[in-house]
């Protein structure tokens, strides 16, 4: 099994693995300030402060704990690029046939498909692909509240 973010599951179980992959993250790279904290008791023949050992320490916990976070959200992010990237995005028709249907989309021309009519320069947004063709649908209009 492949590791994607399709993988992870939603709600409660799906928060309570991301809770579990950042505790992991923070306990990893808690353990060199661990290390410094012990080793450092004597530096270069100079005792070393404890209370400077336990500032150093704290602030290197800080510092894991931010780069943890950061690697969080790097799992979390959306992929840019490949197919996967195409998905939700909104395209502009560019032409339109009676046999054909092309889309611009990031700035290349996409052959495209979809089950409703549509005009030259209408916003669509990409539901799906098969092969080098684009599935589209009209945006939905929201009701105002």
């Amino acid at each position: 099994m492949t590791f994607n973010a399709k993988n992870i599951p939603h709600g409660f179980w799906g928060a309570a693995a991301m809770f579990l992959i950042l505790l992991a993250l923070t306990i990893l790279l808690l353990a060199d300030d661990l290390l410094l904290f012990v080793l450092f008791d004597n530096f270069g023949g100079t005792q070393v402060d404890f209370s400077l050992r336990l500032t150093a320490a704290l602030v290197l916990t800080i510092l894991n704990i931010g780069l943890a976070i950061v690697a969080f959200g790097v799992f979390k992010k959306k992929p840019e690029t490949g197919a996967e990237a195409m998905i939700g995005a909104r395209a502009v028709v560019a032409r339109t046939t009676a046999t054909e249907t092309w889309v611009k989309v990031h700035g290349e021309l996409w052959r495209a498909q979809c089950p409703q009519m549509l005009r030259k320069d209408e916003e669509v947004i990409i539901a799906g692909m098969d092969g080098l063709t684009l599935h589209v649908e009209k945006p939905q209009l929201r009701m105002a509240d």
